[in-house]
């Protein structure tokens, strides 16, 4: 099993981002998400809440490695994912909990988003928590670090993906943004990604 965490600093109000989060699909830094279906949305009564479950279909593009490219043979082009979300207006949070159901004995991905306003007032703040988890014995530790190392560098395409969202809704966007701030201390995290596994 292997941890990552990343913190993102979106330069638009949360009102905005939680907004532009049910637009950002289709664009051009994301071409893999096929399909967004929601399955189920309500609000909470007692507490406000949005609360929105999604099927999301992904194409299956995985550029393996030539020693993995046997646990994957035969599947299909496309990968199905659920993502549960819960929009807080009164906390300023939108958290999302996704997780694959194609190729789970494989590669088991838990990912965690949590979109709230930052302290500094301008932008709002992205924490990504996510964890990785193989089946395959022998192989697992090989198939979560190239999961993991994958993740990471999907995870700028994710974000850019999000600031063409949010130029779409005429959301000015300053031209010298940086990404990821990448931490590697996963065990100070640890408890906010325990949660994950139930």
């Amino acid at each position: 099993m292997r941890f990552c965490t990343l913190e993102q600093s979106l330069p638009a109000t949360w009102n905005e981002v939680a907004a532009t989060l049910w637009e950002r699909y289709p664009n051009s830094h994301s071409k893999h998400v096929l399909t967004e279906d929601t399955l189920s949305r309500h609000v909470d009564p007692n507490s406000g809440c949005l609360i929105t479950r999604r099927l999301l279909s992904k194409v299956n593009s995985v550029p393996a490695p030539a020693w993995g490219k046997v646990f994957v043979a035969g599947v299909g082009k496309s990968v199905q994912m659920i993502e549960d979300s819960i929009v807080d207006p009164i906390a300023q949070t939108f958290t999302t909990v996704t997780h694959n159901l194609g190729l789970s004995r494989v590669m088991c991905l838990r990912e965690r988003c949590v979109y709230k306003w930052n302290k500094d007032g301008s932008s709002t703040l992205v924490v990504k928590d996510a964890i990785f988890s193989s089946g395959i014995r022998g192989f697992g530790a090989a198939i979560e670090k190239f999961s993991k190392e994958r993740y990471c560098k999907n995870a700028n395409r994710a974000y850019f993906g999000l600031l063409d969202a949010l130029k779409r809704r005429s959301i000015y966007i300053p031209h010298s943004i940086l990404p990821v701030y990448l931490r590697h201390q996963p065990r100070l995290y640890l408890a906010r990604l325990l949660p994950l596994l139930r």
